[in-house]
């Protein structure tokens, strides 16, 4: 007996003879250990076959596409070899498979071939799609088949299993004479390709240990042998050593000890179930023991990931108001690269919604043939019809998530094309498109994203009710106020004048003056419109009564800048806004000349530019209505059947913190920059969390980024913003001593909107926000910022040991003799007084079993809201370090530990196998 527990056979008495880990390494073993060997779709594909590939631009190129016995890799080169070198993609890295002229390139420039013959290959990341055409039917049906198959079989496979099909594709890449023996001079080529710099005399012992021919070459279970050594994990065998004791065997109960130390469901039932799905020998497995390998099976496997595994479906509270949510948002999202010169793609709005946005942006503007575009205008990127991209959304909307997908119109239409945008939408979007409040619906609250499922909604500007006619609306204002409202502010912009402007598609023309004042001239009839106050007078009619306007105290024009610049109004007189109510009959608010009352007395400053000898045309109606007054210009740009489609999101400029919270609006959405976002955290941050905490909010980055940067969107959600641009650092994580950190504020943005094209930390945090609850891109905002104020959060340390790092990615292949230096850093990203960061020491040349054993300590205030990155770089001391790899999740989603990390690239993709292994303990304070 030991420990009071009966003996069990010791490790060598279960292992079956010279059994090995995995059988001998072939060409064809990968294929066989997948059940794939006779399978005659990938039969075809180990033949080759030429298919056209279709550029993005037009034409095509016939290539010989062919499969790697590995079964991962397919290569593709000239057809008569003459290419400059053959290209190569991973099917691992294959998001789907689509047949037929399902893809954008296609469908511009696939109509030479059949449809049958037509499939795509859509990547994950940033990789463009593959457009491909068979010769024949029958090749394009085996490749589309045999490509499901593989990737089905891959993501079956465990963290084992892929670790073996890697090593089995470095075999095969360093064995250059294709004999399946391995020189010493090949071994060490195979090493460098592994990322690691070995000690040639510790390469040569380990090479002799392994040739037990003597013949100076290493094959079959001799290169199985050198390889098992190789992937040897010292870590994970001093750690079963600690647990299992002297005879090298795990039972169950010394398991369930293992299980408790981890935080985990530790009965002896849950330990058994491990033994039983984890453990590789039927001996063992029989008596309930678990062997070393059985150990690192269970902790490569996803029961081992840092992620808890509830949350990666949805597990959150679905039924609360959309307010309630951070959203995952994009911001022009129809760009593949920068705003300036960047190529629109319906291809955009797909990867993006694969990704689980649920917010995605469509400019919309004036196209020809009656048919609206999406670009963004002014610029040189090129333009893709509303009508496709409502189709690929309608396609792709809701294969990621079922929950409700939110269309934001940025609309520089005229009214004729606004309708056709209407009659789009309604046509292809059909019963998801909601067109009417839900029934029962309560007005005072939004629907939950339960109630909305697979619906899909319209966010733009809508006619108040007393608009709501057919005919006879007339447009206002320059149709670049939305795309205006997305710049910053004149002083933020440091902009001290603006050339005048002529806006197209107006009965006249539009000149905007100094002073907030717009001026509207048509037909010898002048219209004058406080800007900023939303004075309007609607509908004009030449048939209107006209009074002239006659001053004994005219003065000269001096003050009017765009008559300076202008030949447009000349010679010009100025009218005191006073006396044009007077004229108009305007009645003023008692004790106060002006008819918004007292607190808009400055507009006694304002002055009214005219040509002489023009008139004032008044029209049938006229509204000075304060709370109506800031729909109103707004709302004079929209047609009747646009606005009809506005139900639950409707754009409205942002009336003051006061007047909403005194009269909130539940359906109403106002967007911020950044810029002005930042400035009302600082200004009225409490007040910005009970705003966000009732409606919808949206911020969105600044538009003078030439290179569609983005913002850190950590500080927006703090405040609560659903529809933000970009992520940022996560609260309540206070500052580890040394560590940097930024003063304490606690507003919270709900809808943060970033630019998803564009890679950087800032996707990684948004990435790592909306990882949990099923990755439906909807996740419940913490109580303090649903209903604050909220309680006190209960305050963490956090320590992070980070004690290994495996076969980290190559970063420059082309030279076989570099190998990286790596070092990890952990930062925790939340409220500013959380924000920190710390890191390792970096490793000499060795990126394939790296080891640091150093502990990271942080402590975290508001936990509910921190985000914790975890960073690998190549270390530099000359210049910037290379990025290698990262995972970033929240904080309340990290299980405690010994856990491994799963790395992922610069745009998102897998760098499977590469793992980092760490241990993690939290513990309240």
């Amino acid at each position: 007996m030991i420990c009071g527990r009966k003996a069990r056979p010791a490790a060598e008495q279960l292992r079956a003879p010279s059994d090995g880990a995995g059988g001998s390494l072939r060409p064809g073993r990968a294929l066989k250990k997948m059940g794939l060997t006779e399978d005659e779709d990938v039969q075809r594909m180990l033949q080759g076959s030429l298919l056209w590939k279709v550029k993005a631009r037009g034409g095509c190129r016939e290539r010989l596409f062919r499969l790697q016995e590995d079964g991962v890799t397919v290569c593709f080169e000239g057809r008569f070899g003459r290419a400059r070198s053959p290209q190569s993609f991973s099917v691992s890295h294959i998001e789907g498979v689509r047949q037929g002229r399902q893809s954008e390139g296609l469908r511009k420039h696939g109509a030479a071939f059949p449809e049958r013959h037509c499939f795509t290959l859509a990547f994950k990341g940033r990789r463009k799609n593959l457009d491909l055409a068979a010769r024949g039917e029958e090749d394009a049906r085996h490749w589309v088949q045999g490509l499901t198959k593989l990737m089905g079989r891959l993501q079956a496979m465990s963290q084992m299993e892929k670790l073996d099909h890697w090593i089995h594709g470095v075999l095969q890449r360093a064995d250059r004479n294709k004999d399946n023996k391995m020189s010493f001079r090949e071994v060490k080529s195979m090493l460098r390709m592994l990322n690691i710099d070995m000690d040639d005399i510790y390469a040569s012992k380990l090479f002799k240990e392994c040739d037990h021919s003597g013949n100076e070459r290493l094959e079959g279970r001799e290169l199985e042998e050198f390889c098992r050594r190789l992937l040897r994990r010292p870590e994970l065998e001093e750690l079963f050593g600690r647990y299992s004791g002297e005879d090298r065997v795990l039972s169950a109960e010394e398991l369930q000890d293992f299980l408790r130390d981890q935080g985990e469901d530790c009965s002896l039932r849950q330990a058994r179930t491990i033994i039983h799905t984890y453990e590789l020998n039927e001996k063992a497995k029989r008596q309930e023991l678990m062997m070393l390998d059985g150990f690192m099976m269970y902790l490569l496997s996803a029961a081992g990931d840092i992620l808890n595994q509830e949350h990666t479906k949805v597990h959150q509270d679905m039924s609360q108001p959309l307010s309630h949510y951070f959203i995952s948002s994009s911001h022009n999202t129809y760009l593949t690269r920068n705003q300036i010169g960047g190529t629109s793609s319906t291809e955009a709005y797909v990867r993006a919604l694969r990704a689980g946005c649920r917010c995605v942006e469509l400019d919309c503007w004036e196209g020809s043939g009656g048919e609206p575009v999406v670009y963004h205008g002014h610029t040189l990127t090129s333009k893709i019809l509303f009508r496709d991209v409502i189709e690929s959304i309608r396609d792709s909307a809701f294969e990621k998530s079922p929950y409700p997908v939110i269309l934001s119109l940025e609309n520089h239409c005229g009214l004729e094309q606004q309708a056709t945008m209407a009659r789009h939408m309604k046509a292809i979007l059909g019963d998801r498109l909601l067109t009417q409040p839900l029934q029962g619906q309560d007005p005072h609250h939004l629907p939950s994203p339960e109630q909305l499922k697979e619906k899909i909604l319209v966010k733009g500007k809508k006619l108040p009710e007393l608009w709501q006619e057919p005919q006879g609306v007339t447009s206002l204002l320059d149709p670049e106020e939305e795309e205006e409202e997305e710049e910053e502010d004149k002083e933020d912009e440091k902009v001290q004048e603006r050339s005048p402007r002529r806006v197209r598609d107006f009965p006249g023309d539009v000149v905007l003056g100094d002073h907030s004042i717009l001026v509207v001239l048509m037909d010898q009839n002048i219209l004058v419109v406080p800007g900023d106050h939303g004075m309007a007078m609607s509908p004009l009619s030449t048939a209107s009564s006209a009074i002239p306007l006659c001053s004994p105290a005219l003065s000269s024009c001096s003050r009017c800048s765009h008559c300076r610049r202008s030949n447009l109004c000349s010679p010009c007189s100025i009218i005191p806004l006073p006396q044009v109510l007077h004229h108009l009959g305007v009645s003023t608010a008692s004790g106060s000349p002006w008819p918004w009352g007292s607190q808009h007395s400055a507009l006694a400053q304002e002055w009214v530019c005219r040509p002489l000898g023009w008139q004032v045309a008044t029209g049938t109606r006229l509204s000075l209505t304060p709370g109506w007054l800031p729909q109103a210009k707004d709302a004079s740009q929209v047609s009747p059947e646009l606005s009809a489609l506005v139900v639950y999101c409707q754009a409205v400029p942002f009336p003051g913190l006061a007047q909403a919270l005194r009269h909130p609006q539940p359906c109403q959405v106002s967007s911020f920059s950044e810029r002005k976002a930042r400035k009302l955290i600082k200004e009225a941050g409490p007040a910005l969390v009970r705003y966000n905490a009732r409606q919808l909010s949206r911020v969105y980055p600044l538009g003078l980024k030439m290179n569609s940067a983005n913002y850190n969107p950590q500080e927006m959600w703090n405040a609560g913003c659903q529809l933000g641009e970009t992520p940022g650092p996560p609260p309540d994580l206070a500052p580890a001593p040394g560590a940097t950190t930024r003063p304490d504020t606690r507003p919270a943005v709900p809808t943060v909107a970033l630019n998803f094209q564009t890679p950087g930390y800032e996707m990684d945090l948004n990435a790592g926000r909306f990882l949990p609850n099923g990755c439906c891109g909807y996740v419940l905002k913490p109580p303090c910022l649903r209903s604050p104020p909220g309680e006190g959060a209960r305050r963490l340390a956090l320590h992070i040991r980070v004690i290994t790092a495996q076969q980290l990615p190559k970063l420059n292949r082309d030279k076989g003799s570099s190998i990286v230096d790596p070092f990890v850093r952990v930062e925790i990203h939340g409220i500013p007084a959380d924000c920190a960061k710390q890191q390792t020491h970096h490793k000499l040349n060795n990126g394939f079993n790296p080891r640091w054993e150093e502990t990271l300590r942080f402590q975290v205030r508001v936990p509910e809201l921190a985000l914790v990155r975890f960073v690998v770089e190549d270390y530099d001391s000359t210049s910037c370090n290379d990025f290698v790899g990262q995972f970033t999740l929240p904080l309340p989603s990290m299980r405690q530990g010994y856990r491994h990390i799963h790395l992922l690239s610069k745009d998102g993709a897998s760098l499977s196998p590469a793992t980092l292994f760490v241990h993690v303990r939290c513990k309240s304070l």
